[in-house]
């Protein structure tokens, strides 16, 4: 009986000393064949005449064998065979490797396959591209299960699989994110309002006063909390996150202007007997805070400067209108689309802040502690945020005509 055998073949070049180093040194391919009880002796002598009739192939095999043969050993080969024309028998005798060695070289393609382990995969490309297909059709098909997905396709696969399949084109189940509606009507506004200031540089948007207002909620939180802890303690007080039944909202004004912040109002249902509206906008916020905010600024830069305020009721009311006519800075108002918080620098203050406060331990759980957190984070607020932040309006104007009026990513 014939042991499977590791046999390095080298070539030997005539008149080459060094042919047996470069040899060795080149990356070896492996090749399998099989061999007849002949070639259980790698030093059996060849046929002294090359140019004899070609013996016929092995037919059955006794044994397998693996030899390692270079990729110059390769070469020649398929070189001899195709261009030269020798036999077979010829090229076993030059280059002394086996006859069958000699034949499988020359059948296999010239750049060796290789072969893959394991069982193959249960979802090949067609199939992938069917499911990716469908999964994408249209926004019902997007909010499916992967699941679903397979199911509807009449694949029957395990949802691991069926998620790294969609892994590997780049798809992921993710969050939806959240942004304001937008009707047709709404994204040819802001469409034809970026168009409008395209030309705008950064320096003219420093000359803008950005207002907004916005709502703080009592134990409200920013995104997921991630706690440390054993499986045991996951109902323990330190790990948990209170939930309460009603939610008391802290409502607040503010504004910035190229490197630094405004004022910060805060808004008191009962003070005001009522929420923000027009009379209440003008006698709280406009008169004692925004007015005298835009004279001080006007008067510093000793040219005009703009007022910003988004399409809220409050701003937009014939009471407003015309508080803002008497004051004289209604023609100074910076013309703006509605539904367009993405537009607006000083939502992302608000996000920054909330964002804060979220994270703050201990919670704040109460009205009052809730205000002194709102009015620390705004005072940690840096001219460097509210300068990065302002600076960023190109980039908003063309992500808005990127979009063709659709939502950006701010």
């Amino acid at each position: 009986m014939v042991h499977s055998l590791q046999i390095q073949f080298l070539c030997n070049h005539e008149g080459d000393k060094r042919s047996e180093a470069s040899a060795s040194a080149e990356p070896s391919i492996s090749t399998e064949f099989c061999a007849s009880t002949e070639l259980s002796n790698p030093h059996a002598a060849a046929p002294s005449n090359p140019h004899a009739a070609e013996p016929s192939l092995p037919t059955r095999t006794t044994t397998s064998l693996r030899i390692e043969i270079s990729n110059s050993i390769h070469s020649k080969v398929r070189g001899l065979r195709s261009v030269v024309f020798w036999p077979f028998s010829r090229i076993r005798k030059k280059l002394r490797i086996p006859l069958t060695t000699a034949y499988t070289i020359c059948q296999q393609p010239s750049t060796p396959i290789r072969i893959r382990m394991g069982r193959p995969r249960v979802l090949t490309t067609p199939v992938r591209e069917r499911l990716i297909t469908h999964a994408t059709l249209s926004q019902e098909y997007q909010r499916k299960p992967l699941s679903q997905i397979a199911s509807e396709t009449g694949i029957i696969v395990n949802e691991r699989t069926i998620r790294q399949a969609f892994a590997d084109h780049g798809y992921q189940c993710r969050v939806a994110r959240v942004k304001p509606f937008l009707s047709v009507k709404a994204k040819v506004k802001r469409l034809e309002w970026a168009q409008s200031v395209t030309d705008w540089v950064a320096e003219e948007y420093s000359k803008v006063i950005w207002t907004d207002e916005s709502a703080f909620n009592v134990g409200g939180f920013a995104g997921n909390i991630w706690v440390t802890r054993l499986p045991q303690e996951e109902y323990l007080e330190a790990c948990l996150l209170p939930k309460f039944r009603k939610l008391e909202t802290v409502m607040v004004w503010g504004c910035i202007y190229r490197n630094m912040k405004g004022p910060l109002v805060f808004g008191d249902k009962k003070e005001w007997d009522a929420t923000i509206n027009g009379p209440n906008y003008c006698e709280y916020i406009v008169h004692p805070h925004l007015y005298t905010f835009w004279q001080e600024r006007s008067r510093s830069v000793l040219d005009y400067v703009y007022l910003m305020q988004d399409g809220a009721p409050p701003h937009t009311a014939k009471f407003t209108a015309a508080v803002l006519q008497e004051l004289g800075i209604l023609d100074y108002f910076f013309a703006w689309p509605d539904r367009s918080p993405d537009c607006n620098p000083i939502e992302n203050v608000w996000r920054i802040m909330k964002d804060r406060i979220g994270r703050r331990v201990p919670r704040s759980t109460t009205n009052s502690s809730l205000r002194i957190a709102i009015q620390e984070e705004w005072d940690m607020i840096t001219s460097e945020e509210i300068v990065s932040l302002v600076d960023s309006m190109p980039e908003r104007v063309a992500a808005v005509i990127s979009a063709n009026g659709g939502h950006t990513r701010y």
